[in-house]
C-alpha cells in the first residue's frame, strides 16, 4: 500500500518480504515501509512519543539522506521524513537572511559593526547611543 510516498505492509504477511520483493526505488528500502503510518505524522497526545519513535527508526535507516533530500526537494509540510519533523526542515530551507542595516537604518560596516560573544552583529552607533542614554537615565 502507498501512503504519503511510502510503502505500508497491511495486516498479514511479513512486511518485509513485501518490500524486498518490490526492488529498485530507494523508498521500497525504507525502514519506514515496516511500521505504523500514523508513527510518521504525530498527533494528539501521543505526537512527541511518536515523533521520538520515528525518528529512532530513521536513524537507523539506510536510506535516510535520500528520504531527507527528497522532502526538501519536494518541500513536504508534513510528518517525519528523514529524521527531521516538518519544523526542523523548514529551519534547513530557510536560513536566516543576512540582514546589511541594523534595525535603526545603519549600515553594517567592518568600521560600524562588533560581533558579540555569541557571534551576533551589533551596530557601534546603535550601542554608543544606548550607552548615553543609559548615563543621562534614559532620556535624550
Amino acid at each position: 500500500m502507498q501512503w504519503g510516498g511510502r510503502r505500508f505492509a497491511r495486516h498479514g504477511g511479513d512486511p518485509v518480504d513485501i518490500v524486498r520483493d518490490t526492488g529498485g526505488d530507494w523508498r521500497e528500502q525504507a525502514l519506514c515501509a515496516q511500521s505504523d503510518p500514523e508513527m510518521w505524522f504525530p498527533e494528539g497526545d501521543h505526537r512527541i512519543t511518536q515523533g521520538r519513535q520515528a525518528k529512532a527508526i530513521c536513524a537507523k535507516c539506510p536510506v535516510q539522506t535520500q528520504c531527507l533530500e527528497e522532502a526538501l526537494a519536494n518541500n513536504d509540510m508534513f510528518g517525519v521524513w528523514g529524521g527531521l519533523t516538518a519544523s526542523e526542515r523548514h529551519r534547513i530551507r530557510k536560513p536566516a537572511v543576512q540582514r546589511t542595516h541594523c534595525v535603526n537604518g545603519h549600515e553594517y560596516t567592518d568600521e560600524n559593526t562588533r560581533i558579540t560573544s555569541t557571534g551576533s552583529r551589533r551596530c557601534r552607533k546603535c550601542d554608543t547611543v544606548h550607552t548615553r542614554r543609559q548615563r543621562r537615565g534614559g532620556k535624550l
